[in-house]
């Protein structure tokens, strides 16, 4: 059965982003260099929103083409054959998408779909990438949560351009 992960990277003041979504700020740390090749390999599914979508779409090819995608939406946003547009309930589509999973189903950002996952206490871990940069303004990682969730760190990497890396397990209170 399949867990679902975070794996994200976010400013040392909590913001994955800069206000208008732009991430080009981290092409300096080289985070793809970190474990991520191995992390999508042993990846069957990954749930994204439609504003992650939409920036990834941008790119000069889609990363994630042999990997099953589902993108939570109530809009009609037109894609390849390789991505599927769920308008429906989380509680609905991850115990179903967990139960046929061998691997990690994961969870590409934003913030939005983040605080959804936590709130319906879907999350299990976070691969968190901190890197040592305050950009003082952004779309932070984490906000205004009705859900008490505990980060529990199971590993703690530090590497030589000064960003660190924590595993962490969610627990639910």
């Amino acid at each position: 059965m399949g867990k679902v992960i975070l794996y994200i990277t976010t400013s040392l003041d909590g913001y994955i982003a800069k206000e208008d979504g732009d991430i080009s700020w981290l092409n300096k740390y080289n985070i793809n260099s970190y474990g991520y090749d191995e992390f999508l390999n042993n990846t069957d599914t990954i749930v994204m929103g439609s504003k992650t979508f939409e920036n990834i779409s941008s790119f000069k090819e889609w990363p994630y083409k042999n990997i099953k995608t589902y993108v939570m939406t109530s809009r009609i946003i037109q894609a390849d054959s390789h991505v599927e547009f769920v308008p429906g309930n989380l509680q609905n589509l991850i115990p179903t998408l967990k139960e046929s999973s061998e691997n990690n189903i994961y969870l590409v950002g934003g913030s939005d779909l983040v605080k959804s996952f936590i709130e319906e206490k879907l999350l299990e871990e976070i691969k968190l990438f901190i890197v040592p940069e305050v950009l003082g303004k952004g779309i932070p990682l984490f906000y205004k949560y009705q859900t008490q969730v505990i980060f529990k760190p199971i590993h703690i990497e530090s590497y030589v351009n000064n960003m660190v890396q924590i595993h962490y397990v969610l627990n639910y209170q």
